[in-house]
């Protein structure tokens, strides 16, 4: 697990110089008793045998290929790779192996609010996952009389060039021709990927001063994303985050509504990235009509300790019901629905919602939840709505704004709305990210991606 290190592998002490070496120790130490035994039982059966090893690789070595006929390794990793797709699709991926198969585009104009290279740095804080990437340059045009290939191939050609200054990612680049945001990127999902190894979270961005075009084509993207159960990250200004200084501060995660601790599983993705490494990481529960503050947080830091092996500061706060009205719309469908099948599945299991929905959202709280599929329809409604969003971010201003990072739950887009109302709802978020200095929104596929072992 150390060699593959996928990114829940938390080992303890892993980070810490004492058990670092350690650990090496112990393989160094068991390597020389295994040639001890070795040699033990035979010493010149053992000694022949490292001898005649070291004399074929250095005569290899020394020698070369003097002739090309292709090599057999080649074909292995072929047939190993194939099998191993095939194998992959057929087997149930156990959440706590998610990983995210990223997907990340960018528009290729000059007034595009961010540039390939800006976009790969952000991506490189994220490259602990080790899963796909896969870079998308949109070309504007009609797909059915695309600019001519010579064009193509160009924009292509950057984007490999720009990419092969980030050795240690491993991306797939790609062009596309779209007339739209929405229509290329969606297209680009459903073709792209082989088998199990297919995009399963979309990387976007906060459009900043957007036309009304703008704003319909991002909304509309988003939409689609979340009926494809695919996980959105939001950034709003790439172009400001860290490309080489060292961050030191907080982290916070302001966890709103259940996303399957996708706000914990991002922050810890970038702590394992040295710009992020000096960083601690803060969460927010926020609920209504908490009981006992105290006893909840105890709770929640045991979890995080013992379970899940995080060192984080816990804070609740509690906020009045109007203030999280805008995270709730189908919220109370959904937490019933995940509860029923986790009993069925395992009545005995225990996740870390379930901890912070015992004792942050009741009863009498979850019937009275602001359960609106259509979204404001009227001015009053309108105002109301944004005036909600404005008090959760006054709130996590006074707590966030000098923090390094803040992730927030991405409010999901009604099904519902109808295109005059995407203004609207991109004001709304726009609002809850006003004010603070970097911002990650995030919006998972309501998988319980940090269930304890």
């Amino acid at each position: 697990m150390c060699i593959l290190s996928p990114p829940t592998w938390k080992l303890k002490g892993l980070h810490n110089t004492f058990w670092k070496y350690f650990y090496l120790g112990c393989a160094g130490g068991g390597s020389l008793i295994s040639l001890g035994l070795m040699f033990f039982a035979n010493y010149i059966g053992a000694a022949v045998g490292l001898f005649v090893l070291f004399g074929v690789y250095s005569y290899i070595s020394y020698r070369g290929v003097s002739t090309n006929w292709g090599s057999g390794v080649q074909g292995i990793k072929f047939h190993l790779a194939l099998s191993q797709l095939h194998s992959y699709q057929k087997e149930k991926i156990v959440n706590t192996n998610w990983r995210p198969q990223l997907l990340c585009y960018y528009k290729i104009s000059e007034d595009a609010d961010y540039t390939p290279s800006q976009l790969l740095k952000f991506v490189e804080q994220l490259g602990k996952a080790r899963g796909l990437i896969i870079v998308i340059g949109i070309l504007p045009g009609d797909p059915v009389h695309p600019p001519p290939m010579k064009t193509i191939l160009e924009k292509k050609n950057q984007l490999i060039e720009v990419c092969k200054k980030h050795p240690n990612l491993k991306v797939f680049p790609k062009v596309v021709v779209g007339e739209n945001l929405a229509s290329s990127v969606s297209l680009s999902l459903m073709c792209t990927g082989i088998g199990g190894l297919v995009p399963n979270t979309v990387l976007s961005e906060l459009p900043s001063n957007p036309s009304f075009e703008e704003i319909i084509d991002f909304v509309s993207l988003l939409k689609s994303l979340c009926v494809q159960s695919k996980t959105v990250v939001v950034t709003k200004e790439i172009c400001l985050f860290p490309a080489n200084e060292v961050q030191s501060g907080y982290i916070d995660i302001w966890w709103i509504i259940h996303d399957g601790g996708l706000l914990l599983y991002i922050s810890y993705l970038l702590s394992q990235h040295r710009m992020w490494r000096n960083c601690k990481k803060r969460v927010f529960v926020v609920g209504e009509e908490i009981a006992n503050k105290e006893e909840l947080e105890k709770k929640v830091a045991s979890f995080f300790t013992e379970h899940l092996r995080f060192n984080v500061e816990i804070r609740v706060l509690e906020m009045e019901d109007e203030a999280i009205n805008p995270y709730t719309q189908d919220w109370t469908y959904k937490v019933r629905n995940r509860r029923k099948l986790e009993q069925e599945l395992d009545p005995k299991k225990k996740t870390f919602q379930s901890v912070i929905d015992q004792g942050v959202y009741s009863p009498e709280s979850m019937k009275r939840r602001f359960t609106n599929p259509e979204g404001p329809k009227t001015t009053a409604e309108y105002d109301i709505t944004y005036n909600m969003f404005s008090k959760l971010n006054q709130t996590i201003k006074n707590y966030s704004k000098d923090s390094s990072l803040v992730l927030i739950t991405l409010p999901e887009p009604s099904k519902a709305m109808e295109p005059d109302e995407f203004k609207a709802y991109y004001d709304f978020i726009y609002v809850l990210s006003n004010g603070l200095k970097r911002v990650m929104m995030l919006h998972g596929t309501d998988t319980d991606l940090i269930s304890p072992p």
